[in-house]
């Protein structure tokens, strides 16, 4: 079986403990970035069948769920997934809300991974 990472570099704000590559948010070039991650996935093989996909980053939950989903219909389109393959996406919880999250759960998400910059009740 076969994973996939998808890395999306942008976040918010950049947090002090964070080592891994990544961008402030700006929209225009988010649209750029994922227009040239669907041409990318078109170039790569998987023999496999894909058992996971894992969203990364950055926070990748800043995308639109309308993002996530066209990323995840390209990955479906190119290559065999497992009858039940575990997509996730990791998420800062500020970026998050009950209408954010039907809509990853409705583009195919079905494992959120939360970061720890936040610790408010409210936002949890």
């Amino acid at each position: 079986m076969a994973g996939l990472y998808i890395h999306i570099p942008f976040c918010l704000k950049k947090c002090p403990y964070c080592d891994f590559y990544s961008l402030p948010y700006d929209e225009a070039l988010v649209d750029e970035y994922i227009s040239s991650l669907l041409k990318e996935l078109s170039l790569y093989r998987i023999s496999e069948p894909i058992e996971t996909i894992y969203f990364g980053g950055g926070t990748p939950s800043v995308l639109k769920p309308a993002q996530i989903e066209r990323i995840i219909n390209r990955i479906v389109s190119l290559y065999k997934l497992t009858s039940k393959p575990e997509v996730s996406l990791e998420a800062n919880p500020e970026t998050l809300n009950r209408k954010v999250l039907e809509g990853f759960l409705s583009s195919g998400i079905n494992r959120l991974s939360l970061g720890i910059q936040s610790l408010q009740d409210h936002e949890l």
